[in-house]
């Protein structure tokens, strides 16, 4: 806590506080915890709270951008893409999981014709 707060005083220094508490209060309900990951320039984030995902293709290189999600026991779900594909906008949804099964692993993957597709993976934090 500021210093400056805590050594205040009197009626002033009461409501000061008072309304530091307020904004403290009122702010931290409307915070999200959102995870990013990125290949390249395309990005996928996921919020933790709202359980929604988006997945953006960034990069004008006619590679369409998806983004899947993996369960401990190696389950996945179908892929999920960019609907414009960069065209400036981007995709995603929301996913469920059962506490007991959830969803361990978050891939972002750029679609390369005839070639393995380039990916990258994070972890899910569920809040």
């Amino acid at each position: 806590m500021n210093k400056h707060l805590t050594r205040t005083t009197g009626m002033i220094g009461a409501t000061a506080a008072l309304a530091v508490v307020s904004l403290f209060t009122s702010a931290g309900t409307a915070w999200a915890i959102v995870d990013t990951i990125r290949q390249g320039s395309d990005s996928s984030t996921w919020d933790r709270s709202a359980h929604k995902f988006t997945v953006c293709d960034n990069e004008s290189d006619s590679h369409q951008v998806y983004v899947y999600f993996e369960k401990v026991q190696g389950q996945t779900s179908s892929p999920v893409y960019d609907p414009d594909s960069y065209g400036g906008g981007c995709g995603g949804g929301t996913l469920t999981s059962n506490p007991s099964n959830q969803w361990d692993k978050w891939i972002l993957c750029e679609d390369i014709p005839f070639w393995p597709d380039d990916c990258t993976y994070g972890g899910l934090s569920w809040a």
